[in-house]
């Protein structure tokens, strides 16, 4: 399995930077030492089998760790978002066709509290469902979730689901 680097987020900044501020400012990512410290701290503990031993489990501990913090003044969902696609990328997660509609459907499923939100700077079904799953992170005190243990399960169960690494076809 491939993990990140803190240098390999300097591109994901750049790319939130430039795509994704049209209806919401981001942080400079890299001035700001505690969330710097912080996010370092996530992507160092991803790879730790003993907490996390599989691929799914990385992956809801990747976005409920990023998208549910407040390391940075603003832009959290997106970071998550990103990284977490970046992750599923380098790792050559192969997943389920489906449609914006499946999306809605399965996030429903999982967390019937949530609104599915639409953002027009994210052209993409997938995408848009990873940001609604960030938004349920970002507060899942809304969405019938008791606690961060609950909520990285049921993302859990929804990655299991989901995504399969290309070696475990």
């Amino acid at each position: 399995m491939k993990y990140f680097e803190i240098d390999d987020t300097r591109a994901v900044f750049s790319y939130i930077q430039k795509s994704l501020t049209s209806m919401e400012p981001a942080p400079d990512y890299e001035v700001d030492e505690v969330g710097m410290f912080e996010l370092n701290k996530v992507l160092n503990f991803l790879p730790h089998d003993l907490y996390y031993p599989t691929f799914d489990s990385k992956c809801a501990y990747l976005i409920c760790s990023i998208a549910g913090s407040q390391h940075f003044q603003n832009g959290n969902k997106r970071l998550g978002t990103v990284l977490l696609m970046k992750f599923l990328a380098m790792n050559r997660a192969q997943r389920r066709d489906l449609d914006v509609d499946n999306f809605k459907e399965l996030l429903t499923l999982v967390f019937p509290k949530h609104r599915w939100e639409e953002k027009t700077n994210i052209d993409d079904a997938h995408a848009q469902f990873l940001y609604n799953l960030a938004v349920v992170a970002g507060d899942s005190t809304k969405w019938d979730v008791k606690g961060f243990d609950d909520l990285k399960y049921k993302v859990g169960a929804l990655f299991k689901y989901m995504y399969k690494l290309s070696s475990d076809q």
